[in-house]
This record gives C-alpha cells, structure tokens and sequence, in this order.
C-alpha cells in the first residue's frame, strides 16, 4: 500500500510538473534495554528496533501543498509500533484566505489554549483531524477549527507506551487585529469535548496523581461499577495583547476557562503568561511570568510556555522539573552580555503550587540558602522549584578555539504516594571546538555532577538520602566536514543511605563509540557501539524515559531527495 502511493505521487510530480521532496530517517539497533536504573535493581532485556519515517512534500503550481508522514516501526526505537500513515495535511493558500485539511498542527498566541504538535522523540502527538480556515482583510483576519481525534498519553514517563487515551472533539475560533500603535490583539473561543472510558477512569482511580486521588476523595469503587464513561467539557475565552512600551516588548495572554473533572462538577480555572523584553545598558533582560491555575484539569490540546530553562546539557537534563500544567505559579528571568569579545547568560526560575505558599518565602529561601531544608517543612506539599544558570561561551587563540563554560544548580521537591522527596543536583557543563585547520576540528564536552536525592515516607518514618557522583565526556574529531569519529564514556558512583546507614553503594560505566560519514550535502549515515545511560527526554514540559542501551550496536541513515 504505501509503496503504491510513493509511485502514485512520483507519477503526479511528472504529470503535473510538481515539486516533490522526500526526507527519510531510518534508524537499526540491536543490544540490551535497561529500565528501572534508578531503582538500584535495573532489568535488562532484549532490544531491536528498525524505525522508519518517510516525509513527503508536494507543491503545486496553483497554491496546493500537500504534506504526509509514513512510518514503517516494529518495533520503533520508543513507544508502539505502527506501519502506515501518521499524518496527511493537504493546505490550500489563496490571495486572502487558506484551508488546511487533514491532521492539523497549530499554535495560536503561545499555546495556552490550542497549541497542537508532533515529537517523535517523546513519543507524542496531540494533533486533531479536521478543518482550518483562515481569513485575511486588511489588518483584521478570522480563524477557524473544526476536528477530533484520539488522544493517547502516559500516566508515568517511566512508560514505554502510552496507557491512557481520550476521545476529542473540537471547535475553535477567533479574530487577530494589528494597529500599528496598540499592536495586536487577538481574542479566541475554544469548546472541547473529551471522552474517557471507565476502563481509563479506572487507572486514574487506582493511581496516585493528584487527578487520581481527588477522584477516590470524591468516588466510591461501587459507584464505577454502573459507568462506561464520562465527557468532560472545556470552554476557553483567550485574550492576546502584544505591544511595544517605552523600548519594551510585551506579551500578554490570559485564559478563562470552565471545565468538568472526571466524574465530577463543572470548575472555573484561569491561565496568564507574560513576558517582558528590554535592554539596560546593553543587557537584554527577558521576565516571564506564568499562573496556570486548573487544579485537576487534563491538559490535550495546549502546551503554554514553561516558564524555566531546558538546556542541552546532557547531565543536567535528567533533572527535568515536572511541570503542572493545573496548577503552578512560576517567574523566570535571562540575562545576555556581552563582556569584551564573550557572551555571558544568566538564567533563574523559579515555580510552586498555589496555596500559601507566596512567591517571598520562595525567594527568601533562594536568597538564605535553605530551600534544601523544604523536605524538613511542609513545603514540599506545593512542590518548590528553582534552578539557576550560568554560562560563559565566546571564541579566543585567534578564533582557533570556541569554549561554553557552565554551571547549572537544580532544586526541587514533590509528594510521592505517602513520601515526600527532593532532589539537589549541580551540575558543571563545558563544551569545546578546536579548529586544527585543514576542515578538520576536535569537539569535546565534557561535565560533572553531585546530585543528592532525598525521600521521607510519611507511614514509616523512614529516611533516606542517596548521593550520586556523575561524568560524562564525549570527543569527536571531525575529518573535513566529511567524516567524524566520536568517543563516549559516562561513570556513576553513587551511595544509599537509609537512617545514614550505607546499604548500597557502587559505580556504572557506560562507553561507546561512533562513526558518522556525510555522504552528500543531503545523506548522512551513522553507526553506534557500546552502552548509553538513558533518561528523561523532555519538550515543552512533556516527558518521556527513554530506556537505557547496553552493549549493542546502532545504525541511523538520513537522507533528502
């Protein structure tokens, strides 16, 4: 079947003299996959996987793109495995208007209300089949979206495949005006209708998400016995304004909301996001503030701004902060330099629950230094986060050499079951490119990490504090822009403590090697051995655990044509 339809557009670019391309990803490994690694007890099991994603682009003469994935996956690399069609968009543009029909992927003002995408890296998906309608008069424009799907996602990052799902049916719309004083002002209505089975009801009934225990709070197990399912409601009411004040740029956008919990009453919820730009002095300066505030409403269709940092250090990003998109106030604030021929950022933010907690003792603790001390509180209950950035990157020895020095400190604390936990990690990452001439270079990164883990179960008074000692180089010598060779090597010590009672203690290794080969200007193979740590792989909020890879062999080909 697919291959029939690969030669039916081959066949409508000759007819129709059509641009047609094709971008191809295909990805072989063969080894072990480690899960539960930080349980102190990891399983290893067999691991294959061959992947492949074909992108195909049509552009026609007279307006018309056409746009679709096809994945041939079993079993794929991360989630289920699928063989077929993975989205078809056919988009009309017109002098004034456009039509998009198909598997939509939109974002509208910063995503609050509707921001929908694909990200095959955490497995997710949160696109609708449908129709989108837009309309350009003047300074003034209206959109419109009409669709449904099927909404599949995890309860637990630590899930290689998604458990639970919704049906979605939707209705947006909304008008945009521009004015060259006032800026622009955007105002959209959403109505969205979610279904959820008794079967997922159940999960949520038996687990212990916030969602999850509200439920059991408010529900009996007799009363599930004569319920197949319930649809839950949500209307959105969003306003934009973003505008320039006396040098700033601005950007506001607030939601009011009403919608249903699971087998529960009809809610009023509200979520604002600003963010402020401006320049002092040749610092740039950029605040952002987000009060999402829908306690036990499930997230579908938005992905609003995050409000804090995922950088690209590997150590540092298995520390995500588990973001809550019902309910969490947060501020950030970035600083970019420039010092001499160097560029130095500064990053701090900070976030928290509502309820007592206020946003001074949250700094006061920042400033003081005691914000480790939230697990001895009862601060933990509004899960405390902060993580601060520092980097220094810029060019020196006559451009030769290209350094970023970082250090990067993570705080958090949350409720687990009956325990209450935090981590504490700081992290030093540091990357360098060295130009020995010729087209030739050496890359290196190279990072450390002390992160202490602390749990105390509220049932059996019992504490324990784990420490884990972390470094990772990678060095690549990259042979004129046509070959690399890489070295990987990653070691973990680590000790457990349970009533400062040592009753584990070791050290992982993880190595590795690779080969890359550029082909052509638009091919590129690569091939992989040896082990890889795994983690959480987050975007926008969203994460997934990726499984670790041990003593395999990986093979990745991607090409254009």
């Amino acid at each position: 079947m697919i291959r029939y339809f690969i030669l039916l557009v081959c066949l409508l670019s000759i007819v129709f003299c059509v641009d047609v391309n094709f971008s191809l990803e295909t990805k072989y490994g063969d080894g072990g996959k480690v899960t539960l690694q930080a349980s102190g007890d990891p399983k290893v099991e067999d691991y294959n996987f061959i992947e492949n994603l074909l992108d195909i682009n049509v552009i026609f003469d007279n307006g018309v793109f056409i746009s679709t994935q096809i994945e041939y996956s079993d079993p794929p690399v991360f989630g289920a495995s699928i063989k077929g069609l993975n989205n078809f968009v056919v988009d009309y543009m017109g002098d004034n208007y456009s039509v998009k029909l198909g598997n939509l992927y939109s974002l509208y003002g910063r995503g609050l209300s509707l921001n929908m995408t694909q990200n095959q890296n955490i497995d997710y998906d949160n696109s609708v089949s449908g129709i989108e309608f837009k309309y350009i008069w003047n300074d003034f424009n209206i959109f419109v979206v009409w669709g449904s799907s099927e909404f599949d996602y995890r309860s637990n990052p630590a899930f290689i495949k998604t458990d639970l799902m919704l049906d979605n049916k939707i209705y947006f719309a909304g008008s945009e005006y521009y004015h060259d004083v006032l800026g622009i002002f955007q105002y959209s209505i959403l109505y969205e209708e979610s279904e959820i089975s008794i079967d997922h009801i159940n999960k949520y009934y038996a687990g212990s998400s916030e969602i999850g225990i509200d439920l059991s709070s408010r529900v009996t197990s007799s009363d599930l016995e004569n319920i197949n399912s319930d649809t839950l409601k949500t209307i959105d009411h969003n306003i934009v304004w973003n505008f320039q004040l006396m040098g700033a740029d601005v950007y506001l956008e607030k939601v009011w909301n009403t919608y249903t919990q699971i087998l529960g009453d009809t809610e009023s919820g509200s979520k604002l996001y600003l963010s402020l730009y401006f320049d002092i002095a040749g610092t740039g300066i950029t605040y952002e503030y987000k009060n999402y505030d829908q306690k036990y409403f499930i997230p579908t269709l938005a992905g609003a701004p995050i409000g804090f940092r995922e950088g690209s250090s590997i150590l540092a990003l298995r520390n995500n902060h588990a973001m809550n998109w019902g309910d969490e106030v947060g501020h950030q604030i970035e600083l970019n330099r420039a010092i001499g021929n160097l560029k130095w950022l500064g990053n701090l933010s900070f976030a928290y629950k509502h309820g007592k907690f206020k946003v001074s003792e949250i700094w006061n603790q920042f400033v003081e230094g005691n914000f480790k001390n939230a697990i001895d509180s009862d601060n933990y209950q509004y899960y405390p986060f902060r993580q601060f950035y520092s980097e220094l990157s810029g060019y020196t020895l006559n451009d030769k050499l290209y350094f970023k020095l970082g250090i990067d400190q993570f705080d958090e604390f949350k409720i687990k079951g009956a325990s209450n936990e935090g981590t504490a990690a700081l992290t030093f990452p540091s990357m360098f490119t060295f130009d020995i001439g010729g087209g030739n270079s050496i890359t290196s990164y190279i990072e450390y990490q002390n992160r202490d883990y602390s749990l105390r179960d509220m049932e059996l008074s019992l504490t324990r504090a784990d420490n884990y000692k972390a470094r990772y180089l990678s060095l690549t010598y990259n042979y004129i822009n046509f070959l690399s060779f890489s070295l990987f090597y990653e070691d973990e010590r680590f000790e457990k403590k349970v009533f400062d009672i040592v009753w584990d203690e070791g050290i992982n290794i993880w190595r590795g090697y690779d080969i890359t080969a550029k082909i052509n200007s638009t091919s590129q193979f690569s091939i992989f051995y040896g082990s890889q740590k795994g983690g959480l792989v987050c975007a926008n909020g969203v994460c997934a655990e990726q499984p670790g890879f041990d003593d395999g062999i990986k093979a990745t080909f991607r090409t254009i044509f």
